[in-house]
């Protein structure tokens, strides 16, 4: 990422999210927590072009400067296409990327359905 120009995006946890987690540290179940966490993933669409990821982590995705549609939802294990969980847990917002610069965005799933999709800042790259 460094020196790159792009979109960051850094992923948050609803607010059951939390509490699952705090519950599974105090029963000493950090393990549980982590598996659940990487069965899950993250579909990014910039500019239409599609991309999976780990959900849980810093995603970069490098960009030219200008203006550009951002799409992300997550997706778990099992049988769900784009379009459905596109509409569950799915935000979009357009990004404008500055030439050397890094636009940071911080994409949070919501407890139950739909997803908020926010500009954090933008940072010298």
């Amino acid at each position: 990422m460094d020196g790159k120009t792009g979109i960051e995006i850094q992923v948050g946890r609803t607010s059951g999210q939390k509490v699952i987690g705090k519950v599974l540290h105090a029963l000493h179940l950090d393990a549980v927590g982590k598996l659940v966490a990487q069965m899950e993933k993250a579909v990014i669409r910039i500019d239409g072009e599609r991309r999976e990821e780990p959900l849980y982590e810093a995603h970069f995705i490098e960009a030219t400067p200008g203006p550009h549609a951002v799409e992300m939802f997550m997706q778990g294990r099992g049988l769900s296409s784009d379009t459905i969980s596109a509409t569950v847990y799915g935000a979009s917002l357009t990004a404008t990327v500055e030439a050397g610069k890094v636009t940071v965005l911080l994409y949070t799933p919501r407890d139950g359905v739909g997803a908020d999709l926010v500009l954090v800042e933008t940072r010298p790259a």
